[in-house]
């Protein structure tokens, strides 16, 4: 087992910590979806948590996280799924 969405997270903030480069130069220099892309290419972060990571640089938070909490709709994981746990509270299965 891998630990679970908090071990991924984990993982994917030490990526971001330790990046060799600027998130901020990236965007001004090459935009947001190569930005993205090159998040991509590092270890531990897939589409879905590297536009996270840029949304929340750009903004200060997670837009599309915060829509769907608003709406009620279920959180996704860091593969961009909706979180197992949270489908099953959903359907009140146990």
């Amino acid at each position: 087992m891998d630990g679970g969405e908090p071990v991924l997270s984990a993982r994917a903030r030490a990526v971001v910590k330790g990046l060799a480069w600027s998130l901020e130069e990236s965007l001004k220099a090459r935009g947001r979806q190569q930005t993205i892309e090159r998040l991509m290419a590092e270890p531990f972060l897939g589409k879905s948590n590297a536009t996270k990571i840029v949304d929340i640089f750009e903004t200060g938070t997670c837009k599309r996280t915060l829509e769907r909490f608003r709406r009620g709709e279920a959180p996704l994981g860091s593969d961009g799924t909706v979180r197992m746990w949270a489908h099953r509270h959903a359907h009140r299965a146990t």
